[in-house]
């Protein structure tokens, strides 16, 4: 006697282990909060966002301000790998990728539509260059300032007190007190 055969699976069944294949143990939380942040209008509610924030677990310090849509990515829980002190400035459009922890220190400041990157990879045969990926934490000193539009590489520490120009690509650590620029980022001066 033979057995019936399985009925194939449902286009509803289907979707659904896309979506866990796609997903996996991603955090709908964060996704939910970081959508709704971006449909409030920039430099308003930055009270309610740091709530939003705090809600899903990201240790932010008591008066800082978030002024708009933010990116936070990552591992799982990528929300509990960033950390982010008192009095800190963080200005529309930043990301944030947290395989790696990333710690900004207290008041600092934080321009446009910066980027800290945590992942990368390592380059291996011509075969194919992007090898297995690596990872290094980012810190960021008290009282630093990281102009618009930069780029903060894995690994990187920012001292005290230092400046990033705009536009700037951080490879290397950075001392406290000292102003850097460029591609790559050089220091430019002591302040």
């Amino acid at each position: 006697m033979s057995t019936p055969a399985e009925a194939p699976p449902s286009l509803l069944q289907r979707a659904v282990w896309a979506a866990e294949e796609e997903l996996g143990d991603r955090n709908p939380k964060l996704w939910l909060v970081l959508t709704f942040i971006g449909w409030l209008p920039p430099f308003t509610f930055s009270r309610l966002r740091m709530r939003l924030l705090r809600l899903i677990g990201v240790p932010i310090g008591a008066e800082t301000v978030v002024c708009g849509r933010i990116s936070i990515s990552g591992a799982p829980h990528a929300q509990r790998s960033l950390r982010i002190g008192s009095g800190c400035f963080i200005n529309e459009g930043c990301r944030f990728e947290t395989g790696a922890p990333i710690r900004l220190g207290d008041r600092v400041y934080v321009g446009h539509d910066v980027t800290f990157l945590t992942t990368t990879h390592e380059v291996t045969a011509h075969d194919q260059r992007c090898g297995p990926r690596t990872m290094a934490p980012v810190t960021v000193g008290d009282g630093a300032w990281i102009g618009t539009r930069s780029l903060v590489l894995p690994g990187v520490d920012i001292g005290a007190g230092a400046v990033v120009a705009a536009g700037a690509v951080v490879a290397g650590s950075v001392a406290p007190d000292t102003l850097v620029g460029g591609v790559p980022a050089k220091a430019l001066r002591s302040l």
